[in-house]
């Protein structure tokens, strides 16, 4: 994606995915897109050996280019205490050294800028993303079961290896020459870095804004969304021109989502 770059962490790489423990499952590998952004997770080859950086002491990442913002996937391989009791622990230090000399240190915390793959359930962080879209339940079809679930049609992205975190760089113009990871409590992971030089934040941030969709060949039916950085709910039909939705508007030329 223009404006997003991967960061090579292939030589810095010290652990594979029998880190993560027990069945590490069907982990994001290799060059891939998280939540849109592309990241690169190891090689170029996905390969479960050697795929992620685990900090046993300070690890320096060379990054040198222009980032005001950085995304960081990592992942916390162990809780601080049971129960959700560690929340706010300190994990890490994350030390940016920019361009000139400064060193601007994050402070990575449980639960704050990242969480255990899978969190408990409520057990979300605060502040990073999961690596996974938002997505709609399936539309004409489902369980009676979960008919209650499914009247909000849409469902939570869930980890499938990884949480993202941004960081914003209080000096845009100056260069980050290279990223300092200090482990200070439970292990984790870094799976891959992305940095960006366009001037937005990579998640969405807005509320949700309604639009009206008009066939170009003014045939009706049903209509379909597909976002790659954002969330759409199944477009719903309007009844003629009217902008109320109602029973019985099937045929409509028009749409709102």
């Amino acid at each position: 994606m223009p404006g997003y770059e991967p960061v090579d962490l292939s030589a810095v790489c010290n652990a594979g995915a029998d880190a993560l423990g027990g069945e590490p499952g069907d982990v994001p590998l290799g060059r891939v897109d998280l939540r849109g952004l592309p990241f690169l997770i190891g090689r170029e080859t996905p390969s479960p050996e050697r795929c992620f950086l685990l900090p046993g002491v300070a690890t320096p990442v060379v990054i040198g280019r222009l980032a005001p913002r950085v995304i960081v996937a990592h992942r916390l391989l162990e809780p601080g205490a049971p129960a959700g009791h560690a929340t706010g622990q300190a994990v890490a230090e994350y030390v940016f050294h920019l361009a000139g000399g400064e060193a601007v240190t994050a402070l990575i915390r449980e639960r704050f800028e990242i969480q255990v793959v899978p969190p408990g359930w409520g057990r979300l962080p605060f502040i990073a993303v999961t690596d996974a879209n938002d997505r709609n339940l399936p539309r004409f079809a489902g369980n009676w079961s979960e008919a209650g679930e499914r009247l909000a049609e849409h469902a939570m992205g869930w980890p499938a290896g990884y949480f993202l975190w941004c960081w914003e760089n209080p000096h845009p113009d100056r260069a980050v020459e290279r990223i300092e990871f200090i482990p200070r409590g439970p292990r984790f992971i870094v799976a891959g870095i992305t940095t960006s030089d366009v001037d937005e934040h990579p998640f969405v941030r807005t509320p949700a804004r309604p639009v009206r969709l008009v066939a170009k060949d003014g045939r009706g039916g049903v209509f379909d969304v597909n976002v790659d950085r954002g969330v759409a709910t199944y477009p719903q039909p309007l009844p003629g021109e009217d902008d109320r939705a109602g029973w019985g508007a099937a045929e409509a030329t028009s749409a709102y989502a």
